[in-house]
């Protein structure tokens, strides 16, 4: 709760990936890769009751060991491949007998995100009084010096080409959403089904935190970082 609002996380975990099949239950630091978010859930502060959408038995089961909260199984027709997260929020939203001023999204495949990014964002969302907060990472490469190819084979600056010349440190500073952390007051949501708009305001992540597990070779790297820096297990990277 923060300044007398109650608010919801919900971790989100589907049961099918076409691009990495079972990712959300691959072990990852010793554990399967849910139960990362279902216990940053768990140790936000602010946080009033964090529950899991998922449509698979398993993925329930090892988020039930973890101690996640799994009020029902997500209906299939919020689980399709089509389907998008907001459907399955808003359905979640419309069947919890509880009421929420602010809902938290909170992807499996950002394991990496820590309790304390959760209370972050929530925080940044209340002090600016905005709709949303979104999570962010300062992009490694700038936009600045991004190309596109045209139709003729040639590299064509995306931006305009007096950005070409400049030195890095006197390129602005561009972010990107890293996946880790949304926040919404619950009726600007029910009513945009979105976690972006005009009144988004960000949560600066780290790079070390914000990656998203994607592909088989991201759960390579996130696991080096996991062993890299626990040789002997315990918590893993950020905490």
């Amino acid at each position: 709760m923060i300044n007398g609002r109650r608010i919801l996380a919900v971790v989100m975990a589907r049961g099918g990936s076409k691009g990495l099949p079972g990712k959300n239950l691959m072990p990852l630091g010793g554990k399967p890769m849910v139960v990362w978010s279902v216990e940053a859930a768990r140790n936000a502060r602010l946080v009033d009751r964090a529950v899991v959408s998922t449509d698979d038995h398993a993925i329930a089961d090892a988020a039930r060991k973890a101690g996640g909260d799994i009020p029902f199984l997500r209906p299939a027709e919020f689980a399709r491949d089509e389907s998008t997260v907001h459907e399955a929020i808003d359905h979640l939203l419309g069947r919890l007998e509880e009421s929420f001023d602010y809902v938290v999204c909170l992807q499996a495949t950002s394991p990496l995100r820590v309790g304390a990014d959760i209370d972050g964002a929530i925080e940044a969302c209340e002090s600016h009084r905005a709709a949303t907060c979104i999570s962010v990472v300062q992009a490694p490469k700038s936009v600045y010096w991004s190309f596109s190819i045209d139709g003729s084979g040639r590299l064509a600056p995306v931006l305009e080409s007096q950005w070409q010349t400049r030195r890095r440190q006197e390129l602005p500073s561009v972010y990107l959403p890293n996946g880790a952390v949304y926040v919404a007051r619950v009726d600007w949501y029910r009513r945009n089904l979105t976690f972006v708009g005009s009144d988004t305001v960000p949560y600066i992540m780290p790079q070390e935190r914000s990656l998203e597990v994607d592909s088989a070779l991201d759960m390579t790297l996130i696991n080096a970082l996991f062993t890299e820096r626990n040789p002997l297990g315990g918590e893993g990277p950020g905490r």
